[in-house]
Formats: structure tokens, C-alpha cells, sequence
């Protein structure tokens, strides 16, 4: 289910920003906010798009219970005020994921709603992951 490996994978870079670059997003008066989201995955040799403004789904396993899952993640883009992540949803033990997710998250002040940006210790924690050649699970 598209939602459901959406929350996942929003929920893993959530994670991320709040454990290693020091940034809640309840709490924090600088937000990032995702701008645009694409999805791309397969099922055997059918490929699956589902467009929705910038939604794109494609799956390349199915999941179901009681499967566990491992999340990963990486950075395909890190710009000034905005950043693209690569999230993965893996079957526990296996190498290839079940899904693939693009986001892509911009920056802004919570008071004023303007873009800014990236704070100093999301850049550094988000530098660990640009350009990684696998995705790191979490």
C-alpha cells in the first residue's frame, strides 16, 4: 500500500533529521518540509507508475505481515536550502528492497513560512549520507 510505505519512509528521515542532525520538528522553529515526493519500484518484469502530482509508485516486493523491515536511507542532492533523500523499505535479511522512495525536502522558518538555509547540523548529518553508494540502513 502506497500510504503505508510512505509513512514509512517519511518516518525513517524523520528519524534521522531528530537522532543525527539535531533537528525535532515539533519543536524546532526551523522546519524542512517536503516539497516533492517520487516513488520507483517493480514487480518482477512489470513496472508499476502511478502518477499524482509528484507521486510515482512502483514496488519491487510485496510485504506483508509478519514480515519485519529494515529502512534505509541516503542523500542524492544536498543544496542550500533543500535536500533529496533516497529511502528504501528491505524485508529483514534481504539485500534488495521491496520499495524505493525519492523525497525531496526544503527548508523554511516555521514563523514566517520562508525558505532559508539548511541549519549547520543538518547539513553535517545529512553530509554522511550525500552520495553514498548504498543505502544506509537504519
Amino acid at each position: 500500500n502506497q500510504a503505508v510505505f510512505n509513512d514509512l519512509l517519511v518516518t525513517v528521515i524523520i528519524t534521522y533529521l531528530r537522532e543525527q542532525c539535531s533537528v525535532d520538528v515539533l519543536t524546532s522553529p526551523i522546519l524542512c518540509f517536503l516539497i516533492e515526493l517520487r516513488w520507483q519500484a517493480s514487480l518482477d518484469q512489470l513496472t508499476i507508475v502511478v502518477t499524482f502530482i509528484y507521486i510515482s509508485s512502483q514496488f519491487f516486493a510485496p510485504v506483508a505481515f509478519p514480515d519485519s523491515l529494515d529502512l534505509g536511507i541516503r542523500v542524492n542532492k544536498l543544496g542550500k536550502s533543500s535536500v533529496e533523500y533516497e529511502a528504501a523499505v528491505f524485508v529483514h535479511g534481504k539485500d534488495t528492497p521491496a520499495a524505493i522512495g525519492t523525497h525531496i525536502y526544503a527548508w523554511f522558518e516555521k514563523e514566517s513560512g520562508k525558505t532559508i538555509s539548511m541549519p549547520k547540523e543538518a547539513r553535517a548529518g545529512l553530509q554522511k549520507l550525500y552520495g553514498a553508494s548504498d543505502t544506509v540502513k537504519l
